[in-house]
């Protein structure tokens, strides 16, 4: 009997360190769900934690627990792409549960919301823009395609653009920006894989020119049920679909995980 109690204890610690290591073998980016909104976290290989947005809400914390394995208190690099409340409301949230290596923001805000999500933070933040790089490994980095620094219009213009690179497989998040952005930044980002759909779904964004340059496979929409807004706009859907592009959306499937294993991308 004395010896069946450290054989169990042993067997146990395999487990733990099971679910906490080799789970996280490969490359994966959760497009969480948090309803009307924004969240994406990216874990590397290495267990590099990266979050885009944080949504509205305290349902970011809900989706992470699930995403994070329960060890790793620290997330890498934390993205706000902009200003509007369902992209950052979950910032301060998610600071009560994990430290924040580095915070990047555009420098772009609508003081309101941007102070009631952001006044709470520990760290100050740092601002990025077109040209900025971030080399996690020489498989993986982040370039930010957009804003430049330029004032516009429309708060959702001056997002944050981020082109995720792991290996061979190229994946672009968009933030809310709208067409008029598309056609100013599309020559310069080449053939992706994966397209975060802009402003979920909004028929003025997702541009026929962009989706044409840049001829992504896959088409993620972060969206609400019944969302009060219309999105995604049935022509998006229209021209997502008339292009053979597959589309995946959180109103509809939940958490989106899309994972890379054997150099293939599996998204589901």
């Amino acid at each position: 009997m004395s010896r069946l109690i450290p054989m169990c204890l042993f067997i146990l610690f395999l487990m733990i360190r099971i679910d906490v290591t080799d789970s996280n073998l490969s490359m994966e980016i959760h497009f969480l769900d948090i309803g009307q909104g924004d969240a994406i976290h990216i874990r590397t290989p290495e267990g590099i934690d990266i979050v885009i947005d944080a949504g509205r809400d305290r349902s970011i914390v809900y989706e992470l627990e699930e995403t994070i394995p329960s060890t790793d208190k620290t997330i890498e690099y934390l993205i706000a792409t902009h200003s509007d409340a369902d992209h950052i409301g979950g910032i301060s949230e998610v600071e009560e549960y994990w430290e924040i290596g580095t915070f990047l923001h555009s420098g772009v805000k609508e003081e309101s919301e941007w102070t009631a999500a952001i006044e709470s933070l520990e760290i100050q933040g740092t601002i990025i823009r077109a040209g900025d790089n971030i080399q996690i490994n020489d498989e993986t980095s982040l370039s930010i395609i957009w804003p430049t620094g330029e004032s516009q219009k429309e708060i959702n213009d001056s997002s944050i653009v981020v082109l995720f690179e792991y290996k061979e497989s190229r994946i672009l998040f968009t933030g809310d920006i709208s067409t008029k952005i598309e056609k100013e930044i599309m020559e310069d980002i080449g053939d992706i894989d994966i397209l975060k759909v802009g402003h979920h779904g909004s028929k003025y964004s997702t541009g026929k020119d962009f989706l044409d340059t840049l001829k992504p496979k896959i088409a993620v929409i972060s969206v609400g049920i019944n969302n009060t807004y219309g999105h995604p706009h049935e022509s998006i859907l229209e021209r997502l679909e008339s292009r053979g592009i597959e589309i995946l959306r959180t109103d509809q499937q939940g958490r989106i995980t899309c994972t890379f294993v054997d150099e293939s991308l599996i998204c589901r």
